[in-house]
């Protein structure tokens, strides 16, 4: 298959997704409450996202400089972990979970 045909067909993909995403019209109702009650929930919803996403976000984006940074082909960096004692990495990655468990 020619280069320029799969880099259309990629092109065409994605324009599709994106048209297909804008012309769904979906209606978020979780985020229009009609009542008191309904306001809270939509609160505690909220706030649970912005929780998730603290901790999703910088997951994600810290694999892909992981995953960029230690490839084969990077002769530059040198991978010698030092697994005896990291006090700071384990302070960090139970003290911030248990901060969100606990709000």
């Amino acid at each position: 298959m020619p280069k320029l045909l799969k880099k259309n067909k990629y092109y065409l993909s994605c324009i599709l997704l994106g048209l297909m995403l804008v012309l769904s019209g979906c209606k978020l109702a979780v985020l229009d409450p009609k009542g008191m009650v309904a306001a809270g929930e939509k609160q505690v919803f909220l706030i649970s996202v912005v929780l998730i996403l603290l901790v999703v976000v910088p997951v994600i984006f810290l694999s892909f400089v992981f995953a960029w940074r230690y490839r084969a082909g990077n002769r530059k960096a040198d991978y010698s972990p030092h697994w005896a004692d990291s006090t700071m990495l384990e302070v960090i990655w139970w003290l911030f979970p248990a901060l969100l468990w606990g709000c």
